[in-house]
């Protein structure tokens, strides 16, 4: 039980998953083989990126729920300014490459890991942002609680 606890928190995090998939990258840039599994992170963040823009854009739409769904990463990509058209585009670029790239790891230029790096990183950073605070706050609420 423990076990599927641990394996299940991961999907809570997409700048975790950013993070795994843009660590797989760098190794596959480097000629290194790399599990499906990391690559297949990646897609599911793209698709949970997918998921939010689609909210983004039409709020009031059948929504599908997610395991990881959270409205803090809808709210923060809101707040960031995203450009959701042209990110919805990139978005399913990078899906559809991450795919190929899963079954093909020869199949790839370096400029292209690069882009797609960059685009996760810049998207879940404010994700990551809002994350981090809300830790940050719970731990001095904590520590109030235990101290004071």
């Amino acid at each position: 039980m423990i076990k599927q606890a641990q394996g299940s928190s991961r999907l809570f995090n997409p700048a975790r998953l950013a993070d795994d998939t843009v660590l797989a990258l760098s190794s596959i840039k480097r000629g290194e083989n790399v599990s499906t599994e990391l690559l297949d992170e990646g897609i599911k963040l793209c698709d949970y990126l997918l998921n939010l823009f689609n909210e983004l854009e039409t709020p009031e739409s059948q929504k599908e729920q997610w395991a990881f769904h959270s409205v803090r990463d809808k709210m923060a990509l809101k707040e960031s300014g995203v450009d959701v058209k042209s990110k919805r585009e990139e978005v399913e670029d990078a899906k559809e490459w991450l795919n190929r790239l899963k079954e093909d790891s020869s199949s790839y230029t370096p400029e292209k890991i690069t882009k797609i790096q960059e685009l996760l990183m810049d998207l879940t950073m404010p994700m990551w942002r809002v994350r981090i605070s809300e830790f940050r706050e719970r731990k001095l609420k904590r520590g109030l609680f235990i101290h004071g």
